[in-house]
C-alpha cells in the first residue's frame, strides 16, 4: 500500500475529518487491531465514535469494519494518482530557439550558451507548473530580438552577456523579461508589431 501524503492532506480538508480519522480507517481497512492504539491515546476513542456516527465505521462484535462509505473514502485515499505527461515537444521548441552560442552574424563565438540538455529539460518541465510555454517562449523571443537589433545597431555582439540556458531557466529571467514587458506594454506593442 502506497500512500500519498498530499492526497492524506487533501481528503482530510474534502471530507473535515482530522488526519487522525482517516489514519483510523486506514487501520481498519489493513485490519490492524485498533484496540491496542486506543487505549495509548485516549482522545483516538472520541474520533472512532465520530467515525462511528458519520457511518464511516460500524461494529461487527467486538471489532470494527469500514462501511461503504468509509471503504469508498479509503479507496480515493489509496487510489493511484494520474500522472500528468509532460509535453517535451515544448522543450524542444525552446531548446531550438534559444542560441546555441554567442556567433551572431560576423561576430566570432566565444562561448556555449545551449548546454546540459537533460538537465535543462527536467528543470524546464518543473518550471512549467508554474507558468505557461507560451509566457516562457514570448519572454525569449523578446530577449532574442532585442540582442539582435541592440547587436546590430551598435556593433557590439550582445549575445556574449546572455545566460546560457542553464542559467537562464535557474534564474528564471524569463520571468524578469515578462516583468519588464508588462511595464512597458507600449515597447512590447511596438516590438510584436515589428515581428509580425
Amino acid at each position: 500500500m502506497e500512500l500519498n501524503l498530499n492526497k492524506l492532506h487533501d481528503l482530510a480538508i474534502e471530507t473535515k475529518l482530522p488526519i487522525e480519522s482517516l489514519v483510523i480507517l486506514l487501520f481498519v481497512y489493513q485490519k490492524l487491531n485498533i484496540d491496542t492504539y486506543l487505549s495509548i491515546n485516549k482522545l483516538s476513542f472520541t474520533k472512532v465514535q465520530t467515525l462511528l456516527r458519520k457511518q464511516l465505521l460500524k461494529t461487527v462484535g467486538p471489532t470494527y469494519k469500514l462501511t461503504d462509505i468509509g471503504l469508498k473514502t479509503i479507496n480515493s485515499l489509496l487510489a493511484p494518482q494520474k500522472v500528468k505527461t509532460p509535453d517535451t515537444g515544448q522543450f524542444e521548441e525552446l531548446w531550438a530557439l534559444y542560441p546555441a552560442s554567442d556567433k551572431f552574424e560576423g561576430f566570432p563565438k566565444t562561448r556555449t550558451l545551449r548546454s546540459k540538455k537533460d538537465y535543462c529539460k527536467a528543470h524546464y518541465l518543473k518550471i512549467l507548473e508554474t507558468i505557461t510555454h507560451a509566457n516562457v517562449m514570448k519572454a525569449l523571443e523578446y530577449e532574442v530580438q532585442e540582442l539582435k537589433d541592440i547587436s546590430l545597431r551598435e556593433g557590439k555582439n550582445k549575445f556574449s552577456f546572455m545566460m546560457a540556458l542553464p542559467t537562464w531557466l535557474n534564474s528564471k529571467q524569463f520571468e524578469v523579461t515578462l516583468e519588464n514587458l508588462e511595464e512597458s506594454s507600449d515597447e512590447y506593442d511596438l516590438w510584436t508589431d515589428r515581428i509580425n
